[in-house]
């Protein structure tokens, strides 16, 4: 099968190439710019932007996996999510339907739908530019191939985790290194994440699944996980030391937190965010290689697979 990943110069879209290449697949990597190391065995074709793809930027590929995008940053306006994040994917969508691909996947995001625990029952609440542009994606792209042939595939994923990773889960490695007393007791949150080489494969998967046209499928790691044993975890993982746990009065505490920290942050913090995957389970036969304290295991070992 000949698959098309955008996106794939990020930490997403390389793990995912990398890994459809090294099971044989024919990779096309639809980039920008050339990277300093490429993939072995994957094609590479460049684009200035993905509003300006055309069909002959997608010629003899079956799926498109759509792994680019913007997430919010500080360069990074409101305008430009909409312009890169919608409208994108609608040209690259219609770049697809022009090339006469079978189908194509589009990694969304969980706060698509919103924040908190979710499941398919949940109804969407997106809250932010980022989500808004996440979940309008998904209402534009379901809009434009209702009566195409080509087939549409969403995943919302979490936040997403493994080696290369940026953003908040980088932040949380730093942490984890630091040598500052840390209150595990206190950060009893459940919350899911998502191992990037778990979602490489759960990606090839769906590859030609039957069934899950127009489907927008919820991808975590088994079980979820609490903040402070993820943390502690991660000690472990890296071989550090780690200090025994201290029970705290945590409801106590997180009152005084509740009433300092910003709402945004206390929630990331001291709430629960679990995403029931058991509706995926059940479509797509799924059974993820890992859970999330063998993911980060995996993350710091030898790294001789994809």
């Amino acid at each position: 099968m000949r698959i098309l990943v955008t996106g794939a110069t990020g930490f997403i879209g390389t793990a995912i190439a990398r890994y459809l290449s090294s099971q044989g697949h024919r990779v096309v990597c639809l980039v920008r710019n050339l990277p300093a190391e490429t993939i072995d065995r994957a094609e590479y074709r460049q684009a200035s932007d993905i509003s300006n793809v055309t069909a002959r930027d997608i010629e003899g590929v079956d799926v498109v996996i759509h792994a680019a995008g913007l997430a919010h940053g500080k360069n990074v306006h409101d305008r430009q999510l909409f312009e890169t994040n919608v409208g994108g994917s609608l040209a690259l969508c219609q770049a697809a339907i022009d090339a006469r691909c079978q189908r194509m996947i589009v990694l969304s995001s969980t706060k698509a739908v919103g924040e908190g625990n979710i499941s398919n029952e949940s109804f969407p609440k997106p809250v932010g530019a980022y989500a808004q542009s996440k979940r309008q994606t998904e209402i534009e792209l379901l809009d434009r191939c209702a009566h195409e042939e080509m087939e549409l595939v969403f995943l919302r994923i979490p936040v997403t985790y493994g080696l290369g990773v940026a953003a908040n889960f980088k932040k949380l490695i730093s942490l984890s290194r630091s040598y500052l007393p840390i209150p595990y007791g206190l950060f009893k949150s459940r919350k899911s994440y998502l191992y990037v080489k778990t979602l490489a494969r759960f990606v090839e998967r769906i590859l030609n699944l039957p069934g899950i046209d127009g489907r927008c499928l919820l991808v975590a790691d088994p079980e979820p996980i609490a903040l402070g044993n993820l943390i502690r975890e991660l000690r472990l993982a890296q071989g550090l030391w780690v200090a025994p746990n201290v029970d705290l009065p945590a409801t106590f505490m997180r009152k005084i937190m509740k009433s300092v920290l910003p709402p945004a942050i206390y929630q990331q913090l001291f709430e629960d965010a679990v995403i029931d995957i058991s509706e995926t389970l059940t479509l797509t036969g799924w059974v993820p290689s890992w859970t999330t304290e063998n993911g980060l295991k995996d993350m710091f070992g030898p790294d001789d697979e994809p």
